[in-house]
């Protein structure tokens, strides 16, 4: 590109000013030399032959300046004496210096996060199958102002029963642990889930599988599946992870499957998924504690806004007491939830 080129070449002739500088007085004093002899030939006296010389020139120094000028050279030198000025003046004063530095880093650190927020959230794709068939569901309370509510676990089980409108639905629910059988205990992050997650997201093990429906029932849940990274940090990449037995929060459990590296569901610090498998607590219906995410059936479709919510209205349960009727949000997995 030709600004490409006119930049590299300013930028060279500062890097090399003495030899740049050198070759103008060369060049500059040659032509001069050349017209103080045509004005010698054309029968003027040596002393007015250069003085004419020099008023046709204008003032070598003149000249010098104006050849600087389209190399772009003086451009950049004042820029730089600026910048010089302003390191200086920031210098006789730190306070300011400190304040104004601390500033720009919180300011720069802001935009960043929020920039990287919105990519993660609005931007980036989603790494799953047909993503835009993927919602997330909430409980609606209108009598308390309430529209965007988790689920309980009976409700969750009536929703997924009866509802015609989408493929599969499934809940989770963030938990800490601590695992031992690795190179020390750890203290991770992970999400109790219903064996169709990974039907509902549509992504496959890298190594292992995931879980079988009959695991997904209390005192038959022994099994946990890692995350790429978990495998890599805290088992070194072992390649027998499969089938082997470590203690997730004092229970045994037996290692099935290791998801993908881009797989983080819900969230980048989720090490480790467990069946969810609900225990007596868990099946209190007024006891809302389950996120719940689904998959259309391919026949929905959500082309018109107003088309989407009759379809998905289509098939709740209307048993439910009012204040526990699901609603389908409007937001999908987009917000990574």
């Amino acid at each position: 590109m030709k600004w490409l080129k006119e930049l590299a070449h300013s930028l060279g002739s500062i890097f090399r000013r003495s030899h740049k500088e050198q070759e103008l007085s060369e060049e500059l004093q040659f032509h001069l030399e050349r017209q103080i002899e045509q004005n010698l030939a054309a029968g003027m006296p040596p002393e007015e032959a250069r003085y004419a010389a020099l008023r046709l020139f204008g003032g070598v120094q003149q000249v010098k300046e104006e050849c600087r000028d389209m190399r772009r050279i003086n451009y950049i030198e004042n820029f730089l004496q600026d910048v010089r000025y302003g390191l200086r003046q920031l210098r006789r004063s730190p306070g300011f210096t400190t304040v104004a530095v601390l500033t720009l880093a919180l300011g720069i650190g802001a935009t960043t996060a929020v920039f990287s927020i919105v990519h993660t959230v609005l931007l980036k794709p989603l790494l799953y199958p047909e993503p835009h068939r993927i919602m997330r569901l909430w409980m609606s309370a209108p009598e308390k102002g309430v529209t965007q509510l988790v689920f309980s676990g009976p409700n969750f089980v009536d929703v997924s029963d009866q509802s015609r409108t989408f493929l599969a639905l499934a809940a989770h629910r963030g938990w800490p642990y601590i695992v031992t059988g690795g190179s020390e205990p750890l203290r991770v992050y992970g999400q109790r889930v219903s064996a169709s997650l990974f039907k509902v997201l549509g992504v496959a093990p890298l190594m292992g599988r995931t879980f079988a429906p009959s695991e997904d029932i209390e005192g038959k849940d022994s099994v946990v599946v890692v995350s790429y990274r978990f495998w890599r940090g805290y088992f070194s990449g072992a390649a027998n992870i499969i089938g082997r037995s470590v203690m997730v929060s004092d229970a045994p459990r037996t290692v099935i499957g290791v998801m993908p590296a881009d797989f983080q569901f819900p969230s980048p610090d989720t090490e480790l998924w467990v069946p969810l498998a609900m225990t007596p607590q868990d099946r209190n219906r007024n006891l809302e504690t389950f996120y719940v995410v689904g998959r259309l059936r391919d026949d929905v479709s959500l082309n018109k806004d107003r088309a989407r919510w009759r379809l998905l209205q289509v098939g709740w349960p209307t048993s439910f007491p009012v204040a526990t009727r699901a609603r389908l949000s409007e937001w999908c997995l987009s917000m990574r939830t």
